[in-house]
């Protein structure tokens, strides 16, 4: 499924849960499309911030858009100057299981932390006191989607970090995801997280507190929380003025292939994170039946045993297979492993190894292993011939033979010299 289908998904987070056929293009005539997109808004997950959604039968591939939350404004007239930070929107494509539970999380934007609050799904509360104290805005919660009921590093597929909060005093803006909170004064800002750790707290009188896994970083008496994220943002510090928080991080990665797209929110702020899953029944990228796969020789016949010489070819193919899933070729019974073979669009595969010149004579198998654990393995047996007997002696007795004839040859000659010249 293309990524641009994601990509043109409205980035406010308008309506409840729900099940949308969308229309396909302009025009009466037009064929409606088979798209499905679920999108789920912070009014459909439970107080901790999570639900789940199951996949659908014959779904083997989803795209999906997280947006985190904002982060929260603070509390005084002054500080309504600063800017709250924004939460990240990214997407991914990954493969599914039919019948597989997934667990949604959807970030909240962040409120005045009156009493320390923060947004739902691990934004972190701004400084705490009570008003007319100094009162920053809490981080953004993270929005996000994982294949296990307990979100952890094992099983997360995508995570939208969110904006920072903004601190009590005006300019104190929160950092956007990714971004640092701004520092105002000797009141430093919260640190932006990064793919490996949380942002650091802001340096200050009080130093605003460090991010955590999924968890963004307090913020000191007036400092922004920070967004959480994959690690959240650190919190902003106090000194006489308050800073901002630091935005958290998203996942997956930048440099992964997974990321399709990557930004940050626009339209109003303190918004409210959304999930968006998209597939397609009709799409064969999308969908799946049962895993098969077949192996051929150079002569295209099916390996069923026969005799494969060493550096012979063959041909491994397969369909309906997850789009995107990774598979690892291995020569055994002494596992040798040939090559990777990632299933393309339309769930298809091709593969194409040579028997290593350094197996023994006897039987072997050419394995496919798959990466998921959901999918089994498929092995196809053939047999190595040995040697002809005489094959490794032939060379060295021909050679001395050779040798034995040329000296013959010499000692002819001579004698026959040594007959003319008596």
């Amino acid at each position: 499924m293309p990524s641009s289908r994601i990509a043109s998904l409205a980035l406010a987070a308008t309506g409840a849960l729900a099940l949308v056929v969308v229309a396909g293009g302009a025009g009466a005539s037009a064929a409606p499309s088979t798209l499905r997109e679920v999108r789920f808004e912070v009014t459909d997950v439970a107080a901790s911030g999570f639900t789940s959604w199951t996949v659908p039968a014959n779904i083997c591939a989803i795209d999906i858009e997280a947006a985190g939350g904002d982060g929260g404004a603070s509390w005084s007239a002054a500080a309504g100057r600063a800017t709250v930070g924004r939460g990240a929107v990214i997407t991914t494509r990954t493969s599914v299981s039919s019948g597989e539970v997934l667990t949604i999380a959807v970030g909240a934007t962040a409120q005045i932390a009156f009493v320390g609050s923060a947004a739902s799904n691990g934004g972190a509360p701004g400084g705490g006191s009570t008003p007319p104290g100094a009162l920053g805005g809490g981080g953004g919660g993270w929005s996000g989607v994982a294949t296990g009921a307990v979100p952890d590093a094992g099983n997360i597929v995508i995570v939208a970090a969110g904006g920072g909060g903004a601190g009590n005093e005006s300019g104190a803006h929160g950092g956007d995801a990714g971004a640092p909170g701004a520092t105002v004064g000797a009141a430093g800002g919260g640190a932006p997280a990064s793919e490996s750790a949380g942002g650091l707290g802001g340096a200050g009188a009080l130093n605003g507190g460090p991010g955590g896994f999924l968890t963004g970083g307090e913020g000191a008496n007036g400092g922004g929380g920070g967004g959480a994220g994959y690690f959240g943002g650190g919190g902003g510090a106090v000194y006489a003025t308050n800073g901002g928080g630091g935005g958290g991080s998203s996942f997956p990665f930048a440099a992964s292939p997974d990321r399709l797209s990557y930004g940050i929110k626009s339209g109003s702020d303190q918004a409210d994170g959304w999930v968006v899953i998209s597939f397609d029944p009709a799409d064969p990228a999308d969908t799946c039946g049962t895993p098969v796969a077949s192996a051929i020789d150079a002569a295209g016949h099916p390996l069923a045993g026969q005799e494969l010489a060493l550096g012979s070819a063959f041909t491994l193919q397969g369909s309906d297979w997850p789009v995107g899933e990774v598979l690892t070729v291995t020569f055994e019974s002494t596992p040798v492993v040939l090559g990777t073979a990632t299933v393309g669009p339309g769930g298809t595969f091709s593969f194409s190894g040579t028997v290593p010149t350094s197996a023994d004579a006897g039987a072997h198998s050419i394995v496919i292993t798959p990466a998921s654990d959901t999918l089994s393995a498929f092995r196809f047996a053939l047999a190595v011939p040995a040697l002809a007997p005489t094959g490794a002696d032939a060379a060295p007795l021909l050679g001395i033979a050779l040798g034995l004839g040329a000296l013959g040859i010499v000692l002819v000659a001579a004698r026959a010299r040594r007959s003319s010249a008596a």
